[in-house]
């Protein structure tokens, strides 16, 4: 366990991804809870890890949930190629209408507008499906609790 206000943020980048125009309906955006708190998380099938802003995490860390120093650093290169180095994990529960599931969060900058991203281990781990024609999210029966269908909202995040 390592105290959250060691978490290095010398080391972060900011994401810049460039605006183009009619990306906001190309953005798959849930609302989730999570220690309590709702907030718009950032679906990306692009990222291979989840991960969160660190001060969402600090404020999470202040209501018991754990960060953790990773073993071994990672280095996770950027979609403008850019890399950060990422050394901290916080693990919470991340409630998607009716799904909680637990979800390990690097500590990392992330776009302007969100404050979480699930990537491709939240969907892997929890086998959730994309349809993006409906803008839904399905999880697959065998996974124990039936379907799952989560209508997404429409990003509003001229930034990205």
């Amino acid at each position: 366990m390592v105290d959250i206000d060691e978490v290095p943020l010398a080391e972060e980048v900011m994401c810049n991804l460039p605006a183009r125009q009619g990306d906001a309906d190309r953005h798959f955006v849930v609302r989730a809870t999570i220690m309590g708190e709702s907030t718009d998380s950032l679906i990306d099938t692009g990222a291979t890890i989840s991960a969160c802003k660190p001060e969402r995490a600090r404020a999470w860390a202040s209501n018991g949930s754990t960060v953790s120093k990773l073993n071994t650093p990672l280095i996770v290169q950027l979609a403008d190629g850019s890399t950060v180095k990422v050394t901290s994990v916080i693990k919470v529960k991340i409630c998607i209408a009716e799904m909680t599931t637990e979800v390990s969060l690097h500590l990392m900058a992330l776009p302007p507008g969100f404050d979480v991203l699930l990537g491709m281990d939240w969907l892997q781990d929890n086998d959730i499906w994309i349809n993006p024609s409906r803008k839904q999210l399905l999880r697959s029966p065998g996974n124990g609790s039936g379907e799952l269908h989560v209508c997404l909202t429409d990003a509003q995040h001229s930034e990205l």
